[in-house]
């Protein structure tokens, strides 16, 4: 099921995953990057966060978003690796996207560090095209329009 984050309750489990399944890749591309849980809720204070929980209520898959003008960006998706393969990613894509267009979104933006080979193609499988790459950072700007 896909809901709306309830922060005391999901905020362990999102912070989980973003330790274990997005900071390695950003800590590859970037060695300097910290992880600051006081960054991350301010961070989603400003987005709609959509979190897949399982039968027992226990997040196994999020998504944080926001819309600035007729743009949707994807901040983070994460997915516990556990529950790979079973839809979960896209689920939450779907979400935001379909939050992007209620808003008036006419096109959505990423950035994916260049060492996540898995999330680029999960991206690319989705229609994602590359925008731009920054090679100081390692990151590439992915977009698609919306329809």
């Amino acid at each position: 099921m896909i809901r709306t984050r309830i922060p005391e309750q999901d905020d362990p489990g999102l912070f989980r995953m973003i330790i274990v399944r997005l900071l390695p890749y950003a800590r590859q591309a970037r060695p300097d990057v910290a992880f600051n849980r006081s960054e991350i809720r301010r961070r989603w204070r400003k987005c709609k966060v959509y979190v897949a929980v399982n039968g027992k209520g226990r997040p196994e898959g999020f998504i944080s978003c926001k819309v600035e003008g007729s743009t949707l960006t994807i901040d983070m998706l994460a997915v516990e690796r556990h529950a790979e393969g079973h839809g979960i990613g896209s689920s939450l894509i779907a979400a935001a996207e379909n939050y992007g267009r209620r808003k008036g979104a006419a096109s959505v933006r990423l950035a994916v560090d260049e060492p996540n080979l898995h999330a680029q193609s999960f991206y690319h499988k989705k229609g994602y095209g590359v925008e731009t790459y920054f090679p100081g950072h390692k990151m590439y700007i992915l977009s698609k329009w919306l329809q």
